[in-house]
């Protein structure tokens, strides 16, 4: 998924299959849309986010028994490469429960891990 989109994520969401899912230029109205999403694909294996706002998150909870690996890093679409000055994290805490976890990589992040679980 790419572009300026806000996601706005319900309660019920059901990707049974997807393993692989990468996030460009994307926003998530909260923390709730961030999880319904990967509750919703219990096979996820790979995440990948880049330049992702979450609009008055405090807490950012990435939490998943499956996800193998996970990468969170700025975009700059002006320069078309990856950029740590607008990546719209700024005060946001980051929580990742994530037992399987093989790979984290956090390029840039203005952002202040709070705990880590895996």
């Amino acid at each position: 998924m790419s572009g300026d989109i806000i996601i706005d994520v319900p309660n019920i969401v059901y990707l049974p299959r997807f393993v692989n899912l990468n996030l460009v230029r994307v926003a998530f109205k909260s923390n709730d849309s961030v999880q319904n999403l990967i509750t919703g694909c219990a096979v996820l294996k790979f995440l990948s986010i880049a330049r992702n706002t979450w609009h008055d998150a405090a807490i950012i909870t990435i939490s998943s028994p499956v996800l193998k690996r996970l990468e969170l890093k700025p975009y700059e679409e002006s320069l078309g490469f990856f950029s740590p000055y607008d990546f719209g994290y700024k005060d946001s805490k980051l929580e990742i429960i994530a037992s399987v976890l093989e790979h984290l990589y956090l390029q840039d992040c203005k952002i202040v891990p709070v705990k880590t679980l895996f």
